[in-house]
């Protein structure tokens, strides 16, 4: 019996040492700020958003918004074969069948909106407002990927602190049952504290497989944000999961109304609706045109009063146009401009405060988890001297096997709940500088 208890220990040990043996594949140490960078520099949300920028930045031009002038070249050439009837005053009379009439032109016309109303201004404004809201929209997707690479970057470095913490309690387990199969050999244990050290060691050696496992799904998932492949295994988190040292409660949240992107989203949104309502208050004014251009025009005909007609050279002149009244088509809308203001105005108040609630929720969470975070380095150092001292005593047949199972226990239990204070902390932080819109600088 004592001979398959030493194989079944053997066999444990073997399935550790196999469960080791994938990690000789070369592996590369990622840096937070490394991991974020390769995600901005290949996100494809984030190349979109510039894309987007791009068309916003080429519709936020002068031309676009009606101030500068249009030039047209017009064009025309024609034939036709026509039969001919005329009569004179003394009588006469000429008639002809099939004539060819020619007919060719040209000319360059500029067309010059000098007064709308103040519409192209307000167009202009409003053009140049959506370019800023284009660069908010970057900013937003920007925070989001380095939230979302951060929080999977956090979970990887959790992963990998526990591993290690596990292997370094495989090797107490190992040697308690290293101790257990030598006490039963000589008499001085019962077979029980034997069995019972193996079947904890296979706990331990199960809880590895599952760390393991949550390892492999962290890099997944950040290989998915950083776009490669989803099987590759060789990165390896460098960074702690150490919480900053934060501004003040008073200083983020001054930030959050210039920094949010999501409010400065809103607020941009709000100051467009302002143009829009300009823009449809100005259709009520006059429009002065200014007309200019160059026109040629030649006319050919075989038969009729005249062989050919030319005319050639510049005109100039202005329109006036003012419409006084359209059925109240524009009066509806001028209205319903001013009800999409004041949607807007009302709509940018209700994010704010739910950013400013979200705000004070998150920064609740932020100070426990700090709080939480400092005890459990405290407690885990506890535990840590206690069970050196226990595990001494045990080698030296000075405490019993109860005692140092506890002590591996509140160890374990220790260790697991500094990583996850450590853990929520580094998330509650990077949701502080997100919501203060300072995640990215």
């Amino acid at each position: 019996m004592l001979m398959k208890i030493k194989k079944s220990t053997l066999m444990s040990l073997w399935i550790f040492l196999m469960m080791h043996s994938g990690s000789l594949t070369a592996q590369q140490a990622y840096t937070l700020r490394a991991a974020i960078d390769t995600a901005l520099n290949r996100n494809l949300g984030i190349r979109i958003e510039r894309n987007n920028l791009k068309i916003d930045e080429n519709n936020a031009t002068l031309g676009n918004a009606g101030m500068l002038p249009r030039i047209d070249v017009n064009g025309n050439v024609n034939r036709s074969q026509n039969d001919i009837h005329q009569e004179y005053a003394d009588g006469s009379q000429l008639d002809n069948k099939n004539i060819q009439s020619d007919n060719y032109g040209g000319n360059v016309v500029l067309t010059w909106t000098l007064f709308n109303g103040t519409r192209m201004f307000a167009d202009y404004h409003r053009l140049k407002l959506k370019e800023q809201v284009g660069e908010v929209n970057l900013k937003q997707q920007v925070i989001s990927t380095v939230s979302a690479v951060s929080g999977v970057y956090y979970a990887l470095v959790r992963a990998e602190k526990n591993i290690e913490n596990i292997n370094a309690n495989l090797s107490l387990y190992q040697e308690r049952v290293k101790i257990a199969e030598e006490k039963l050999n000589v008499g001085r244990a019962a077979k029980t504290e034997l069995l019972q050290a193996q079947v904890d060691l296979n706990e331990q050696i199960t809880s590895l497989y599952s760390a393991q496992a949550n390892l492999r799904s962290s890099k997944i998932q950040l290989n998915e944000l950083l776009l490669f492949p989803p099987d590759d295994t060789t990165i390896v988190a460098s960074d702690s999961l150490r919480p900053l040292e934060l501004a003040s409660y008073a200083e983020l949240l001054e930030g959050i109304e210039k920094n949010n992107p999501d409010l400065r989203e809103y607020l941009l949104l709000q100051e467009v609706a302002k143009q829009e309502l300009k823009a449809q208050k100005a259709y009520s004014y006059p429009q002065l045109d200014l007309n200019a251009g160059y026109y040629s025009n030649n006319t050919s005909t075989e038969g009729g009063f005249f062989r050919e007609n030319k005319t050639t050279g510049p005109q100039a002149g202005l329109t006036f146009k003012w419409n006084l009244f359209n059925g109240n088509v524009q009066n509806r809308q001028i209205q319903n401009s001013r009800i999409m203001e004041e949607n807007a105005r009302l709509t940018t108040e209700q994010l704010r405060n739910a950013i400013q609630s979200s705000f004070a929720n998150t920064w609740q969470q932020y100070q426990a988890a700090i709080i939480i975070w400092k005890k459990e380095q405290e407690s885990n150092a506890l535990a840590d001297e206690n069970l050196t001292i226990v595990g001494e005593r045990f080698r030296l047949n000075q405490g019993d096997v109860i005692e140092l199972r506890e002590a591996q226990r509140s160890k374990e239990n220790a260790s697991d709940r500094l990583l996850n204070a450590a853990y929520l902390a580094k998330i509650a932080e990077t949701d502080l500088l997100a919501l203060a819109g300072i995640l990215v600088k």
